[in-house]
């Protein structure tokens, strides 16, 4: 019988909490993950909110599909539509800047909590270069991101603050979920933080941890449809 190491335990604890909480993830077939993969891929390339038809026109998909997508995506919170029914954000690319920011074949945007800054690369089949800061001490963190692991990370120490919500995460969640997600120099500057979030859990974990938790996840969640979805324009591959 093999035995599972803490990190392996955590790594599977935290992908099945994470199924749960993002629950509504199991219902999108391939064409709405396709949307959400090229989407996001295509938001970061341009740089700008985009109009639905522009997203359509770029992963090649018929415009009324895409904007039924996109608008079912804004109910369950993860696209955000501008004042001028613009796309500005959706599946953890663009939007408000919280201090992580990815960099993909030039083009730099920010992402919504840490993880996404390890998870978008793996889905993506992407390298990156992704910088943030330490909420509590506001020290700079870098690293460089592939499907195959976690490279040039300064400080050397640095931790994923890896929240446990309570329950589903159905709205707003940005709010709900990213804002709690962070990178920190330290687990003690994690441990100091967390201790000022109103009995919120978390786990910690090392950054090649949380990028091995997040290629468990993109293949636990997305990989199992995704193997026969089209390659978009926008440069993506399926995962």
């Amino acid at each position: 019988m093999t035995t599972k190491t803490g990190t392996e335990r955590d790594v599977a604890e935290y992908r099945h909490l994470m199924m749960s909480a993002f629950a509504d993830f199991s219902t999108l077939d391939e064409t709405e993950l396709q949307v959400a993969r090229g989407g996001g891929r295509e938001l970061l390339r341009v740089g700008r909110p985009l109009a639905p038809a522009e997203l359509a026109g770029a992963l090649g998909l018929p415009i009324e599909r895409v904007d039924e997508i996109l608008r079912r995506h804004a109910e369950m919170g993860f696209v955000y539509f501008n004042g001028e029914d613009r796309v500005q954000a959706m599946w953890a690319v663009g939007g408000i800047d919280a201090g992580h920011r990815i960099t993909v074949d030039g083009q730099t945007g920010p992402t919504w909590c840490a993880l996404d800054t390890l998870l978008l690369p793996i889905w993506w089949g992407a390298e990156a270069a992704v910088t943030s800061r330490d909420p509590l001490t506001g020290r700079g963190i870098s690293l460089t991101v592939g499907p195959d692991g976690v490279t040039d990370l300064v400080p050397a120490n640095a931790v994923v603050s890896a929240y446990e919500p309570e329950g589903p995460v159905t709205q707003d969640v940005r709010a709900s979920f990213c804002e709690f997600v962070n990178f920190f120099e330290s687990a003690e500057t994690a441990a100091e933080w967390a201790s000022r979030q109103e009995g919120r859990r978390f786990r910690f974990l090392a950054v090649e941890d949380a990028h091995a938790w997040a290629a468990d996840y993109v293949r636990s969640v997305f990989g199992r449809r995704e193997g026969s979805a089209a390659t978009s324009r926008s440069g993506g591959t399926a995962a």
